[in-house]
């Protein structure tokens, strides 16, 4: 479990950003996207799960609804869902296709390097 994601750009071997989480959270699992591959989903250590751009690293969405760390997800292609299971013995599905409901909490920031 780490608390940075690196963006790189493997055709210029070069780091695109450092996607960093909450100072007192992680990230717990990492997975790209089957339906649009230029996005992939962070789950966290505090409860919840972010869309995120691989591009420039914009956080696109964020799935929360756990009271403590996201253990796994999985997004079901079919039928446009994620599903999540937490270390708080809740499973929750979100609807890919609705923007989720936006409370405020932990947040990840993103910092670009410089090429």
């Amino acid at each position: 479990m780490d608390s940075t994601i690196n963006v790189y750009n493997l055709q210029e071997n070069s780091l695109r950003q450092a996607i960093q989480a909450a100072d007192y959270g992680g990230f717990s699992k990492v997975l790209f996207s089957q339906i649009d591959p230029f996005f992939f989903f962070a789950s966290s250590t505090l409860g919840f799960v972010q869309m995120i751009d691989a591009r420039n690293g914009a956080i696109m969405r964020t799935y929360r609804g756990h009271a403590a760390q996201v253990n796994d997800f999985v997004e079901v292609k079919e039928h446009n869902l994620l599903v999540t299971a937490g270390d708080d013995f809740v499973c929750n599905i979100y609807d890919l296709g609705k923007a989720p409901e936006q409370k405020k909490d932990a947040q990840t920031e993103v910092k670009k390097t410089e090429n």
